[in-house]
């Protein structure tokens, strides 16, 4: 259905960011909102497309992701 679903290790109630791009150098990356807080030491998180994020790219249909912890 188009849904990609990431995991990553976590702490507990830590705040995370996830970056999005459609090529590997990330040099038009975005940020998907909104921040995640870490329910558990591992965090699942789906990205469902538009509106949080944008279409998937038609001719690639390749999307790269980075999770950064909140300071």
């Amino acid at each position: 259905n188009g849904n990609m679903l990431i995991e990553f290790p976590s702490a507990l109630g830590r705040a995370y960011t996830v970056v999005y791009s459609d090529n590997v150098l990330f040099s038009n990356a975005m940020i998907a909102p909104p921040v995640i807080v870490a329910p558990a030491n591992r965090t699942q998180w789906i990205d469902y497309g538009p509106p949080a994020t944008a279409n998937a790219p038609l001719n690639t249909g390749a999307r790269f992701y980075r999770v950064f912890q909140n300071p």
